[in-house]
């Protein structure tokens, strides 16, 4: 695997939930419970083999390994003894011993990488790494086999971070299996890394769910389910040499329909949502805005969907009434809304990668379409649900999901409707040990991403925190 490919994997993450387990789509967003979907955007690469490798857009790897002759060790010992002692009246022994040994080990590594990348994020991604190697070392680990990442309970933690700075604890990661209680846990499985320390890491098997008891604090609980067994999910890299850190981005206002012009075609141009009035599907279609439970069936007429209408407020008409629809919010002939934005366009979910180098142990599960460098992420169900345990209150929202060594941060523009007003959110993780891969000692993987119009917090990151130890 060479580096260009590595520099190139996109990041697709639809993990827009907070505390009030609600995302926001067409005009505003329920408070319970819900997730936000994500947009996809990823880099496409199409790398060739051969000693020159071209990418699209643009990326050219041309690595040249020369392996060192081994080091050279000379070794003279001289050891002279004089002849055995000779015995008279009086005895003399006179031994001589001179040892001389000599030893010289020439190593001679050098290496040269050069990156250049540009960036466009407006609504795509654009990346163009040309990336020049000249390694003088071979790796020599052998295949790593199954690293067995159990969560650390009283630190892997379900997080939101609002407005400020403030962290709100939702609370700690849980494992369930066939509705028992257990550490959680993810089964990572690598092979033998490349001459430049690079190999695919699998998810073999993981708990159930990884699940958040949040009863008490927000009265719900938060259920992950990884789906797995998942090929190629995503890159270790033993040596570093690349950046994994992940930054996500939103911009809360990008066009108010019916201002300058601005109408639901474009909104959608621009892969935006509008929003609505406080109310989606808990159970169906979950996230999706509803105005009755037939609005969230997974297919028309079956019967399972719920349609979950939050108390809101006001923003027009009667300001600051209790609310579930417009209509409760009319005043005489004016006509009123009920929730945040009314007829706001909410610009994507944008990812980017980094540009410096995350080191040694550096590991990103994330999905990438481009079938030449495929790798899958950890697709996951997210649900929201009112008790444990997880999964009898129907299947949660299929959504990709990523996780990080490096840094991951979430920025949102025009943050809660304010324009020019920026709210910023980052969490850093810990890589990996590719010598002692199978203990559990090293390794934090973590997640920011934004999630606008939260009920009495605004506009949030929430941040998923992996912790091995």
């Amino acid at each position: 695997m060479n580096r260009t490919t590595i520099l190139a994997i996109g990041v697709i993450v639809g993990a827009g939930i907070a505390l009030s387990g609600c995302g926001s789509d067409n005009d505003e967003t329920p408070t319970a419970p819900t997730a936000t979907k994500a947009a996809t955007v990823a880099p496409t690469l199409s790398p060739t083999t051969g000693p020159t490798r071209t990418a699209s857009p643009s990326a050219t790897v041309a690595p040249t390994n020369t392996a060192l002759p081994p080091p050279t060790l000379t070794q003279t010992p001289v050891d002279t003894p004089s002849p055995a002692p000779t015995a008279t009246d009086t005895s003399t022994a006179t031994p001589s011993e001179t040892p001389s040994a000599s030893a010289t080990a020439t190593t001679t590594p050098t290496q040269t990488v050069t990156v250049t990348r540009t960036i466009t994020l407006s609504p795509t991604i654009t990346l163009t790494p040309t990336v020049t190697a000249t390694p003088t070392a071979t790796n020599t680990l052998g295949p790593l086999g199954i690293r067995h990442f159990v969560l650390d309970s009283t630190q892997s933690s379900f997080t939101v971070k609002i407005s400020g700075g403030l962290e709100i604890p939702v609370g700690f990661f849980r494992g369930q299996t066939n509705g028992q209680d257990e550490p959680a846990f993810l089964d990572l499985e690598a092979g033998q890394p490349d001459a430049n320390g690079f190999v695919r890491v699998n998810i073999v098997a993981a708990s159930e769910y990884l699940y958040v008891d949040s009863k008490q604090l927000a009265g719900f609980v938060f259920c992950l389910k990884p789906l797995v067994p998942v090929m190629s999910a995503g890159i270790l890299g033993c040596n570093g040499g690349t950046d994994v850190s992940i930054s996500l981005n939103q911009d809360h206002h990008i066009g108010q329909l019916g201002v300058n012009g601005f109408t639901t075609t474009n909104c959608t141009a621009m892969q935006g949502h509008v929003e609505t009035p406080y109310a989606a599907c808990s159970a169906g279609l979950v996230g999706q805005a509803c105005d009755v439970d037939g609005d969230c069936d997974t297919t028309p007429g079956a019967g399972d969907g719920t349609c979950a209408h939050v108390p809101a407020a006001c923003t027009t008409g009667m300001v600051g009434k209790v609310c579930q629809t417009n209509a409760d919010c009319n005043q005489g002939t004016t006509a009123g809304h009920c929730g945040f934005h009314g007829g706001v366009c909410n610009g994507p979910l944008v990812p980017g990668l980094g540009t410096g180098d995350s080191g040694p142990g550096e590991l990103f599960i994330a999905p990438n379409p481009d079938p030449n460098v495929l790798t899958n992420g950890m697709p996951v169900e997210l649900g929201f649900e009112n008790a444990l345990p997880c999964g009898d209150e129907g299947p949660g929202m299929p959504s990709p999901f990523a996780l990080t060594t490096g840094h991951s941060s979430s920025l949102v523009t025009d943050a809660n409707n304010m324009l020019g007003h920026t709210l910023n959110f980052d969490t850093q993780g810990e890589n990996f040990d590719c010598y002692n891969w199978q203990s559990n000692d090293k390794g934090r993987l973590v997640l920011s991403a934004p999630a606008i119009d939260q009920r009495t917090v605004g506009d949030v990151a929430t941040i998923f925190n992996f912790f091995s130890h």
